[in-house]
């Protein structure tokens, strides 16, 4: 049996602004229970099996918050991803075209792909590496800024090359 941790939300009226002082539910399969126990200090729960826990996120991932709840933006952009994910009608419209979009609009094109049509003299490496730097790809170097462990008003900035390019 694999298990995997559930995860409980609970949402409570607009009028209440805490949950009821002890709640406990049981629900139980054929191979498993689960057991979810609430009061106003904790909130305990026992494992259960994976399949019951993927019935779980896709009901909260595909569900929609009720009574005027207030989720938090994790929950909302996860939501997000997994309707992005699971449209294929979106998935199949978008495909390559949108991918290819970006690459000749925004970065100045690929030679590969577009072969003598390409223009060497209009392409510039450096705003070509800025541009790809906004779509959080680090072709040749990556660029790193922090605060000093020691001293909060000082910040260290970290240029280094990218392993991908090491064996050249």
């Amino acid at each position: 049996i694999t298990t995997a941790a559930t995860v409980v939300t609970t949402t409570f009226p607009p009028s209440t602004t805490t949950p009821p002082s002890s709640t406990t539910t049981t629900t139980s399969s054929s191979s498993t229970t689960t057991t979810t126990t609430t009061s106003s200090a904790s909130t305990t729960t026992t494992a259960t099996t994976s399949s019951t826990t993927t019935t779980t996120t896709k009901y909260l991932l595909s569900s929609t918050p009720g009574n005027g709840a207030v989720e938090p933006k994790a929950v909302i952009n996860a939501r997000n991803l997994y309707k992005s994910c699971i449209n294929e009608t979106n998935i199949e419209i978008d495909d390559v075209e949108l991918v290819l979009s970006i690459i000749n609009t925004e970065l100045g094109g690929w030679p590969i792909l577009q072969g003598v049509s390409w223009n060497v003299s209009t392409f510039n490496l450096s705003n070509f590496l800025l541009k790809l730097r906004k779509y959080d790809n680090e072709i040749a170097f990556s660029v790193a800024i922090a605060t000093d462990k020691k001293n909060a008003s000082v910040y260290d900035i970290g240029v280094r090359n990218n392993t991908c390019l090491t064996f050249f």
